[in-house]
């Protein structure tokens, strides 16, 4: 099995400065080579061939049309396949690209037995006799199917006759009744991307190479992706990377506002000039001195007067942040809100959010230089003996699953709310389908409740893998014997059985209900006949 591209993020397709060149030096080149396939060498890669075409002609002169296929991989010096490299915005599924590298293969100085195309994202494989494709892989999932791959292109493939004999397929097989959970992972890059860290602080990241590898071996491109408890969207974004769809669900309108705005589609060039204007006025016109700060704060409009938690050192958000910061908030703020580009808009909005973390008086700073906001640190607004940001984003706490905590939930409040957000997983997901629950919990009572209420509504328990974060957390030095080092991942199958059938098609209740009559009456008649 190669490992090839296991360890790259595919968000990098996504810049826009990877084109159809970054396409083939950063993953067809290696693919080539790990093929087999060298320059110079009796299996060669052969690029940019110029090729004549056989029947067309432009003008009365009949001048001729060139064809240059990107790769021409030969073997013992003769055509063996074609391929042709495309950028990560454009199809290879269907239309022109196909038929233009259908006529590089058919071609009669090369007649290759196979014709390829790749964007990145994807790797298609053509037979010139057959309509349908002889694979398509995802180059994020190419180290599951290996094996298949290497067999179909590799030199040797190509000096054994019975692998022209290969039955055409479109997608390879993905079983989901026959995964295993994951071992720990121990490779941990939590911090390695900037899509999650830098961007906007949050309560809690998951690790998003983890997460990464929870959804390459529990699903396959093109599945849906959901996470009902969605935070800082880290389960949606790396889906939406590995070529699934997403669903993010999550109580805090923060969380939804983050995650919104970084899968919004921008303009790159009108959010530089929208920021690079707004910029210039700032630093021009900002609020300075205490008359200019005094008529900001007058016209520009800001949050007043809303209420804060009881532990916290101030009692409502203004008094969270000195006048000036307040002052130059409004404006900056006012000036985002006068960009006409709704995308451009709200790009700048979420850095403002993101800023607000540093330019308050609850930022702590660290030995090192950087820091946090009080309440993404400390979980409480705590006024910080230096001062410098923060914006306090509203949500329904009535409905949230936390223990304790300001609205004091007793544990049977909690049991009940995570109780029914299992049943309600059970209720949207597929059969044969996986769902993977991160547990930091140290009391055992909860992973009981976890674990009983997931069989009960039908999950299939597969065992739990105990995942370390390599990092101890403020909570975690709070309260050392209750708050787990790390976390456990618990997985669970939604089995495709009779009972389980049964649930799903009468409701819990009523097939409990139906399970229970049955047993009474076996019981009554001592046993049960045909």
């Amino acid at each position: 099995m190669s490992y090839l591209f296991h360890q790259l993020d595919f968000s990098i397709l996504s810049q826009p400065d990877f084109k159809e060149d970054s396409v083939r030096e950063v993953l067809i080149l290696p693919l080539l080579h790990e093929l087999g396939y060298k320059a110079m060498s009796l299996n060669q890669i052969i690029r940019s061939r110029k090729l004549i075409h056989p029947f067309v002609a432009i003008g009365s002169q009949k001048r001729k049309i060139n064809l240059v296929p990107d790769y021409m991989l030969t073997v013992a010096n003769k055509p063996a396949w074609i391929l042709d490299a495309k950028s990560p915005h454009e199809p290879i599924e269907s239309g022109k690209h196909v038929e233009q590298a259908y006529s590089y293969a058919i071609h009669p100085e090369i007649r290759a037995k196979y014709f390829a195309l790749c964007n990145g994202h994807a790797f298609i494989l053509f037979r010139p006799d057959h309509a349908e494709p002889v694979l398509y892989v995802h180059l994020s999932e190419l180290y599951k199917h290996w094996q298949t791959f290497y067999e179909l292109l590799a030199p040797t493939a190509f000096k054994q006759k019975k692998a022209w004999q290969k039955s055409p397929q479109k997608e390879l097989t993905f079983d989901y009744s026959t995964i295993t959970p994951l071992p720990e992972i121990t490779d941990l890059r939590k911090q390695a991307t900037r899509r999650h860290f830098g961007v906007h602080p949050y309560f809690t990241k998951q690790v998003w190479n983890v997460v990464q590898e929870y959804i390459k071996n529990f699903s396959q491109p093109h599945d849906l992706v959901l996470d009902p408890y969605g935070g800082s969207g880290v389960t949606a974004l790396e889906a939406l990377v590995l070529g699934r769809r997403a669903i993010h669900i999550d109580l805090n309108p923060l969380s939804i506002f983050m995650v919104k705005n970084l899968l919004m589609p921008v303009n790159i060039s009108q959010l530089t000039e929208a920021y690079n204007h707004i910029r210039e006025t700032f630093e021009a016109h900002a609020p300075q001195t205490d008359a200019e700060i005094e008529h900001a704060l007058q016209i520009y409009p800001y949050p007043k007067g809303i209420k804060l938690p009881k532990n916290s050192d101030v009692d409502t958000i203004e008094k969270l942040f000195s006048s000036s910061q307040l002052a130059q908030l409004a404006y900056l703020k006012y000036l985002i809100k006068q960009v006409e580009d709704a995308a451009t808009q709200n790009t700048l909005m979420l850095s403002f959010s993101s800023a607000i973390n540093r330019f308050n008086l609850t930022f702590h700073y660290t030995k090192s230089g950087g820091g946090d906001g009080s309440i993404f640190r400390y979980y409480r607004y705590r006024i910080a003996p230096r001062h410098d940001e923060l914006d306090l984003m509203h949500a329904d706490y009535e409905l949230e699953a936390i223990e304790g905590g300001e609205l004091k939930k007793s544990k049977a409040d909690y049991a009940d709310l995570l109780a029914e957000s299992i049943r309600e997983m059970y209720r949207v997901l597929k059969f044969e389908r996986w769902m993977s629950f991160v547990f930091a919990h140290k009391d055992p009572a909860y992973w009981h409740l976890i674990v009983d209420t997931a069989e009960q509504v039908g999950f299939e328990y597969m065992g739990a893998v105990k995942q370390s974060n390599n990092k101890t957390t403020f909570k975690k030095r709070q309260n050392p014997f209750t708050v787990l080092s790390g976390q456990l991942i618990i997985n669970f199958r939604k089995a495709k059985n009779p009972v389980a059938i049964m649930k799903s098609n009468l409701g819990m209740d009523i097939a409990d209900m139906v399970i229970e009559t049955i047993e009474e009456v076996i019981a009554e008649h001592d046993g049960a006949t045909l």
